[in-house]
């Protein structure tokens, strides 16, 4: 068999002559570094650097690596909305900025407490929406909240606090007080509690003052302690609705324990100087740290523009005294006087509410740190 085949195979595949290279062109120079070549702009070539050399291009962060273009929120109001709804939900236009805005709010209202946070109503005169604001101001946490919120009938008298709650449940011929819940054998459990108290649809839940005409006595500094002690291992948010006798006794428990103070006014002359002489009574007796972080609440009694007095005259005359003036807008079913329910307040009303929830929920970190460093004298 020929053979001739292979020749010419191995022919092609052998090597030139080392005297056929031509070796001047690329002369041989010392060894680049290992991971530096000199390449020319016509060379492609692939450098493998070594660890001491090594400059890697900047890591992106976990969240830019990691992002996505997912899922829009759902819209929760306007044209938004109704096209996501009559699209049978196949459109998602995402949310507006108010819904945006609506849920940020959320959040913030919804902050966690580290324990417990202590807000008091009080006022030197009556009539100027205590009981409202309380109940208002514990419906906008409530409603957003998934821990427990209460509002406390502290007026050392009858109060009404729970009248302008709407009950969940039938309301009996002698509702639970503060009264039984100090009589209580035992209150360690949270069901031992929840049998005194009175829950609206929000969640907010009240105790109520007595309502007993032939009851003498009035409640407590002690008394007020005492109450506070057993509460404030099941709510994280208190509310307390004082009279309007800041020298009575049980006003000195009051005090000492407040994290956050809101003192609500009106706009007329009279309101707004007692509220003034409420501020004067604190500074004077060593509370000066609940003044600065007061809120002064403008409750709006009239849908007239005319008043005797306007936002921006509170604004100036309170000034930096205190931490902030906050305007509530007339609402009809406020005006009413009756039980208040949180789905019948115009939007208005509930924003402005929604927005002083947030403005207290600020300070609940601030709370925390003055509650051991503020002094707490005794009246």
């Amino acid at each position: 068999m020929s053979t001739d085949w292979k020749d010419g195979l191995m022919a092609d595949r052998t090597s030139p002559d080392i005297d056929d290279v031509d070796t001047t062109s690329t002369p041989v120079g010392p060894r680049p570094a290992f991971g530096q070549i000199d390449l020319d702009r016509n060379t492609t070539a692939v450098v493998m650097l070594g660890r001491g050399d090594r400059t890697q291009p900047p890591r992106p962060s976990s969240a830019s690596a990691l992002e996505i273009d997912g899922v829009r929120a759902a819209p929760m109001s306007g044209w938004r909305r109704a096209l996501y709804a009559l699209s049978l939900r196949t459109i998602n236009a995402g949310e507006s900025p108010a819904d945006k805005r609506a849920r940020e709010l959320d959040a913030q209202i919804a902050a966690p407490v580290r324990t417990d946070h202590k807000i008091t109503v009080a006022g030197l005169k009556g009539g100027v929406g205590k009981s409202t604001v309380s109940v208002v101001l514990g419906h906008a946490f409530a409603d957003v909240r998934t821990d427990r919120v209460l509002a406390i009938d502290a007026n050392p008298d009858a109060g009404v606090l729970a009248e302008r709650i709407a009950a969940i449940a039938p309301r009996t011929e002698h509702p639970p007080t503060i009264y039984d819940l100090l009589a209580a054998p035992r209150t360690d459990r949270y069901a031992d509690v929840r049998e005194h108290t009175l829950e609206a649809e929000t969640g907010l839940q009240v105790l109520a003052s007595h309502d007993d005409p032939e009851r003498s006595e009035a409640l407590s500094e002690n008394d007020y302690r005492r109450v506070i002690e057993i509460l404030q291992d099941h709510f994280q948010v208190l509310l307390s609705d004082c009279g309007t006798g800041i020298t009575h006794p049980a006003m000195a428990g009051v005090l000492d324990l407040t994290d956050s103070l809101i003192a609500p006014t009106k706009l007329d002359v009279s309101a707004v100087t007692r509220t003034n002489a409420l501020l004067d009574w604190l500074d004077a007796h060593h509370y000066s740290h609940l003044v600065q972080r007061c809120v002064i609440v403008v409750s709006r009694m009239s849908s007239s523009s005319k008043t005797p007095l306007t936002d921006h005259q509170l604004q100036e005359y309170f000034g930096d005294r205190v931490r902030a003036v906050v305007t509530i807008p007339f609402d009809p079913h406020l005006d009413e006087g009756a039980e208040i329910h949180w789905n019948r307040l115009l939007p208005a009303t509930r924003a402005a509410y929604r927005d002083l929830a947030q403005l207290i929920a600020t300070d609940f970190a601030a709370g925390w740190q003055n509650r051991n460093q503020a002094e707490r004298p005794t009246l």
